[in-house]
């Protein structure tokens, strides 16, 4: 199908690229020994996860699809009454409506989710968005 320049750009100025800068992403308390952000476009969301050690989800599921990639310690998920751990640098991927727990143990865990469709109670909508950096022909050309 073709699409004119001027619906190219109707399109496009609905969904406006965001850009989050690092002050704007800090963890906030979600429930006892756990603190996240989340960012999401229309279909699509990324969070981040803070979990303190000996911290468990109560069972749950979702109509999200999740996939999860641990970034420092073990996270531990529980599936039809097995417990799988999911190490550093490991990802689990969870299909939507699947019940499943998730819970640590003696460290600290941090990992990120990735989530399709959005999941509400995670988004985080800054009142201010950063502008986007420069990324003009000229800006780069005075990074070299």
């Amino acid at each position: 199908m073709y699409t004119s320049r001027s619906q190219e750009k109707a399109r496009t100025t609905r969904n406006p690229v965001r850009y989050f800068r690092r002050e704007e992403l800090r963890p906030l308390k979600d429930c006892a020994g756990v603190r996240h952000w989340g960012v999401a476009l229309d279909k699509a969301m990324l969070t981040f996860f803070e979990v303190d050690p000996n911290t468990r989800f109560a069972i749950h599921r979702h109509d999200s699809e999740q996939i999860t990639l641990v970034l420092e310690g073990t996270l531990f998920f529980e599936l039809d009454g097995a417990a799988t751990a999911v190490n550093e640098g490991e990802v689990i991927a969870i299909p939507s409506r699947v019940p499943h727990t998730a819970f640590t143990r003696a460290s600290m865990v941090k990992a990120v989710d990735a989530w399709s469709p959005v999941v509400a109670e995670f988004e985080r909508r800054p009142a201010s968005r950063t502008p986007l950096p420069d990324f003009s022909r000229a800006a780069r050309a005075r990074l070299w």
